[in-house]
Parts: structure tokens; sequence; C-alpha cells
């Protein structure tokens, strides 16, 4: 019913994210993306075991992980890695806008790049797991995402307006790539994926197309969503059915540019980042909304614990009549009984 636009017929469907084990340690599953592919396999079986003590409405599959550095690898940019070998980021491959006429032919069978070793990834896990388990696809990022990792960033953006032409050029290589390999991602999974990225706890049907995230909104205005995303936004939607579109930070000044895309399924944001009254006020009952919190505060929302948030957004949804489906991060030191404590809270703000 949710993706349908509609509210749940018992309760508001929430995840528990993060699940600790009994000493309070969490380690979040994006660690375990810089290991192998068998340490990272075995990593997320476990915390699918740990889930078996918990009532929420997490779909059991397998994530590969999230690059910035995905689509621009298959161009030949460098994987550069920083913050403890926690924070990946893609070198910047062009030294000017003129550059984008020398880009070599987008490749996913380089075997020192990126999109190399995650597709592998992808293969090790369907393998492993016998076709058991669903696996997500891995957020290829939309084309200005990409594109502005490939150049020095302050560069980029001047560029958007002195060499529209050559922006527009590598937006273009940009999306084909990203068709490539999403598609490339469904043959692998021979079908048996879930479309949504953003996060790997969460849900969409394949027929509602696929969610892309547009890490950049924060930074630029709606003249320059109209002109270099929404074009780009509004083919990929077209060629997979529809989309979902995420973005980090506070990008409430960008809300109504987004509304315009094409077969616009849902809005996945963080409610500290971006302030979720506004967005509900521009979009209202025509998405679907995937809410979570976060450790960054940049809206009026105002989370004092756990059990504060999943009490607001469950008041929130319900004042509204809204469809969502909502994510809950659990901090470092939470014991495994706090965490079902938490559980029991969700359940009884989250039903009907």
């Amino acid at each position: 019913k949710v993706w349908d636009k509609k509210m749940s017929g018992d309760r508001i469907p929430f995840v528990i994210e993060r699940i600790p084990d009994e000493n309070g340690v969490n380690i979040d599953i994006l660690e375990s993306f810089g290991y192998s592919a068998d340490v990272s396999l075995y990593f997320q079986l476990c915390q699918l075991k740990k889930r078996s003590l918990f009532d929420d409405d997490y779909i059991p599959s397998l994530y590969d992980g999230y690059r910035h550095n995905i689509i621009p690898s298959g161009f030949g940019a460098v994987e550069e890695i920083k913050t403890n070998a926690t924070q990946y980021w893609s070198k910047p491959l062009l030294k000017e806008p003129m550059n984008v006429y020398d880009l070599p032919e987008f490749s996913f069978t380089m075997k020192d790049s990126t999109i190399y070793r995650l597709l592998e990834n992808m293969k090790f896990f369907r393998k492993e797991t016998c076709g058991r388990l669903p696996l997500h696809l891995v957020d290829p990022q939309d084309a200005m995402a990409n594109a502005s990792t490939m150049m020095d960033l302050n560069d980029y953006f001047i560029a958007l307006y002195s060499n529209p032409v050559e922006i527009h050029f590598l937006h273009r290589r940009c999306n084909d790539a990203i068709k490539k390999f999403v598609n490339v991602q469904m043959e692998i999974t021979e079908g048996d994926y879930i479309p949504i990225n953003t996060f790997w706890f969460s849900w969409m049907p394949q027929e509602k197309g696929i969610s892309l995230s547009i890490d950049v909104l924060a930074m630029v205005n709606p003249s320059n969503v109209k002109d270099f995303i929404t074009p780009y936004l509004d083919e990929i939607s077209s060629y997979y059915g529809g989309i979902v579109v995420h973005s980090c930070g506070n990008w409430v000044h960008n809300l109504e540019a987004i509304k315009k895309t094409a077969n616009l399924e849902g809005i996945d944001f963080g409610v500290t980042e971006t302030d979720t009254a506004e967005a509900i006020k521009v979009f209202g009952k025509d998405v679907t909304y995937l809410f979570h919190n976060s450790f960054v505060a940049a809206s009026p929302f105002s989370v004092q614990s756990q059990e504060k948030y999943i009490e607001a957004i469950a008041d929130i949804i319900k004042e509204n009549n809204i469809a969502a489906q909502v994510q809950i991060f659990m901090p470092n030191g939470y014991s495994t009984a706090e965490a079902l404590e938490l559980n029991k809270i969700a359940i009884k703000n989250f039903t009907f």
C-alpha cells in the first residue's frame, strides 16, 4: 500500500538499522565494504542472523555497498581512500572542461576499477548464497553527482556557466554509463533485485523503477536543477518506469524543482537534514516518503533521543495521512536489549 501512495493497513513500515552486538558495539554495514567479498558477505549474514530477534519490516537481502567513484572509475578515474579507510572518493579525471571530449569509452571490465570490483562482488554473493537472497542494486548516483567528481568541484560548478555545452556532453556520457551499469546488475542478479539502494535496509517494488542519489542537491540552485539535472533524471525515470530520489544534506530549496521530475515515485531524505514539513507541503500525497534520522542536524526537526524521533515521525505521518516507511538508525552504545526495547516503542507508535 505504501508504494501505491496509501497508508499501510496495520502499521507504518519501519526498519531498525545497524543491529548492535551484546557489548553495544555497532559496526555499520558500510564498514564491511572495505574488505574482501567473502568477509563482507559473512558480516551481512551475521547481521541477518541478529535480525531474527527483531520484529520490524526488514526484507532479508544483500547489499554490495556504494562508492562515489563507481561511474567515474568506468572512465578510468582512480579511487581515493580517506579518513582511516572509511571514506572513498574519486580523484579528478579531467583538468579542464574541454577534456570531456577526450574521455575513453565507458567500461566495467577494467580489473583495477571500482566498478569491476563491485560487480564481481555481486557475482560472488549470488553464487555463494545459491541465489537465495535478493541483491540491492548499487547506487550509481545521478549524472551531475558523477560528473562533479570527475573534475575539481569548484571548476565543475564554474563550468556550469562557462562551458555548459561541455557539461551537457559529460552528463550525457554519465547517463549512458548509469544505464549500462544498472542493466548489468539486473543481469547478474537474474532479475532477483531490490531496486532501491538508499539504504540497504529499504525496499521498493521493481515496477516502481529505480532509485538514484543526487548528493549535490544541497549545493546547487533550482535553475541548475532545471538545466543540468532534470533532463537526465527524466530520461532515467522514463527508461526504468519510475524513480525515487535521494540526497543528503538540506535541499529544501530544490524540493519544487525535484517535484517536476517525470514519474517521481518517492523521495528519500534525513528528517534532521531537510525540513519535513516543507517537503510534505511541496509533495503532499503524490510520493512515497522514505524517512530516516541521522547524526547531521540541518533542519528544524530536533531529535533529543531515539524514542522522541520515533514518536515525532509517527505523529507526522499519521497527522498528514501520507504514505511513508521509516528507518531507525541505531547509534553506538546501544545494547541488543536496548535496541529490542526501541523495537517495542516503534511498534507501539507506528501501529494504527
